[in-house]
């Protein structure tokens, strides 16, 4: 136990250094918060009304160019899955005055209608819910302010709750509790995600743990992500309830308060030398040696392009030889967030197989592949009628690794 209490002390310390050594979330011209390697949204995504769990909602965190937190908001379940209610949004009011986001979440069936607020602050965001009137008797003990995150991106990762250390599950592993069907919120369109088999009850997920500040991944810079508040915080395992469900941050909403009656310190974990590695688009089937023959490389705004790349072939003894130097054509920007560059490489007629193109590279290794992992032959790919995995249609936009060499084939007609 004095091992385990030692390790939480050590990763807080570490996460609180980082921490200070962090810039601070600044409101972009789109409306969102951003710094460097990170941004929080504020409802700049809405829930569309198909299975009202869509994973691209709410307040959301993307962190080192990954989506790895959605669904910020009001709801009246611990764990909300599909079909459950939301508050309809009824307004969202952006001021740049003092870089604050305002947003209305209306449940109409119970005359309720919290308002999130979030402002920058420290090296963070504060979170605020504010309510005109108390929350109804019927949602006391329902209403909350729920954060998701997705599990695959934490599994085996460790949290800290007021400093104890904590291990996030692959698999569903906590206490749940059985309530009679009539504590239940009704779901859309009357329909019932849990089926009860006859027996008139449903599953109620239970906390995993219960503090006032807990730090996600606080070992892992990409992935840490810190609450704290003067209001208890619990954690929660949505997979006892959903085969898509989430860790969920949660704290309930009190009952016969108005105004000011939530807030959060929101921290995510800013880099402010990160890059996000280059992603280059080509087709995944080969060429054809007549055919036109251009990549597009998608880079960090932040990224400064290569003004050249060198198109590698690869030869029967495994050595590569230059087959073309090809000048780097910058397209233009989408969105503010990438900037784009063409590389022609029509004029490659021999066939053969090429490697990836020196000069785009990205600078760090992600993901579990580090090594070579070469296309589907071409023939072989059209007689089974498949594409290689990751691919859409023809062509695709993934992400290289370093050291590892995409390679393209040019195939005689």
């Amino acid at each position: 136990m004095r091992n385990l209490s030692f390790i939480a002390v050590a990763a807080l310390s570490a996460a609180v250094a980082l921490s200070a050594n962090a810039q601070s979330l600044k409101m972009n011209d789109l409306d969102y918060f951003e710094a460097r390697g990170t941004n929080v949204l504020v409802y700049n995504n809405l829930y569309n009304g198909g299975f009202y769990d869509e994973k691209f909602a709410g307040l959301e965190i993307i962190q080192r160019g990954e989506r790895i937190c959605t669904g910020g908001g009001v709801r009246l379940m611990n764990t909300p899955e599909q079909w459950d209610i939301f508050g309809e949004i009824t307004a969202r009011e952006v001021n740049h005055a003092d870089s604050s986001v305002e947003v209305e979440m209306t449940y109409r069936d119970y005359d309720f209608a919290p308002r999130l607020r979030v402002t920058p602050k420290d090296k963070g965001v504060l979170v605020q819910i504010i309510l005109s009137k108390p929350v109804p008797q019927t949602l006391v003990g329902k209403a909350g302010f729920n954060l998701e995150f997705f599990p695959a991106s934490y599994f085996g990762k460790n949290y800290l709750v007021d400093g104890k250390a904590r291990i996030l599950p692959k698999y569903p592993m906590h206490d749940t509790e059985v309530h009679p069907v009539s504590e239940k919120i009704t779901q859309y369109f009357g329909e019932s995600t849990f089926d009860d088999r006859g027996r008139g009850d449903f599953l109620v997920p239970l906390a995993m743990s219960t503090g006032h500040q807990i730090v996600l991944a606080p070992e892992d810079d990409a992935l840490r992500v810190g609450v704290t508040s003067e209001s208890e915080v619990s954690i929660y395992d949505g997979r006892h309830l959903a085969q898509n469900g989430m860790f969920v941050l949660r704290s309930l909403l009190p009952g016969g308060k108005t105004g000011v009656v939530l807030e959060w310190y929101l921290e995510p974990s800013i880099s402010k030398d990160w890059i996000r590695p280059a992603n280059i688009g080509f087709s995944q089937v080969g060429y054809s040696p007549a055919q036109k023959k251009v990549a597009v490389a998608e880079l960090d705004k932040n990224d400064t392009p290569a003004k050249t790349a060198k198109l590698l072939r690869v030869n029967p003894d495994g050595t590569k030889s230059v087959a073309k130097e090809i000048p780097a054509k910058f397209w233009g920007e989408f969105h503010h967030r990438y900037n784009y560059v063409q590389l022609d490489f029509s004029d490659v007629k021999e066939p053969g197989l090429l490697a990836s193109f020196d000069g785009y590279l990205p600078r760090r290794q992600h993901g579990p592949h580090g090594g070579q992992r070469g296309l589907q032959d071409l023939a072989r790919t059209r007689q089974h009628g498949r594409r290689p995995p990751g691919s859409r249609q023809c062509t695709t936009a993934r992400r290289l690794y370093p050291g590892q060499r995409d390679q393209y084939q040019v195939s005689a007609a």
